[in-house]
């Protein structure tokens, strides 16, 4: 499964995205009530760091345009609820000098997908973590209350846990 990031935008008002294929990738199906509900990707690919760290930077940029095109011309959505659904980004250093950067990938077309996603960066090593948790987490539904799973409730710190013990 390939990692999917923002890439630079050819025009303000148009996204897109960038498909990386890492060497090694474990993908992992979520089952709930007999059904298949999501996603978890977790990509190691030490041969792109330098364009992962590229695109982290671009996705950073491409959130924030998507984020603005989803709200332009309605009522902006209060930045603690989009959080609550893991719609927001942050980067932070990582002890031993390493980068953790968090976004949501979002895409629109006959629906709304959106992948939180973790990319941990050091100077040798890069490793993406991926999920899909419209349908796992409820935010599928006309009136999406927040959920208890840690995958829902914390995507950054779940996602981040996964990308920090595997590249131990």
């Amino acid at each position: 499964m390939p990692v999917i990031l923002y890439s630079a935008a050819t025009t303000p008002d148009k996204m897109d995205y960038e498909r990386v294929e890492c060497a090694s990738n474990a993908t992992f199906t979520i089952l709930s009530q007999a059904n298949e509900a999501g996603t978890i990707a977790v990509s190691l690919c030490p041969e792109h760091v330098a364009r992962l760290r590229r695109l982290a930077a671009t996705s950073a940029q491409g959130f924030d345009t998507m984020l603005w095109l989803l709200q332009k011309g309605s009522q902006p959505s209060p930045p603690d609820r989009l959080r609550s659904m893991g719609w927001y980004r942050e980067q932070s250093a990582l002890p031993g000098g390493g980068e953790l950067h968090y976004l949501a990938i979002i895409a629109v077309g006959h629906g709304v997908a959106v992948l939180p996603t973790v990319l941990v960066l050091t100077d040798a090593q890069a490793m993406v973590v991926q999920v899909e948790t419209m349908k796992p987490c409820g935010f599928d539904s006309p009136n999406p209350s927040p959920s208890p799973v840690p995958l829902c409730a914390d995507p950054k710190g779940t996602l981040s846990a996964i990308a920090q013990r595997l590249l131990k």
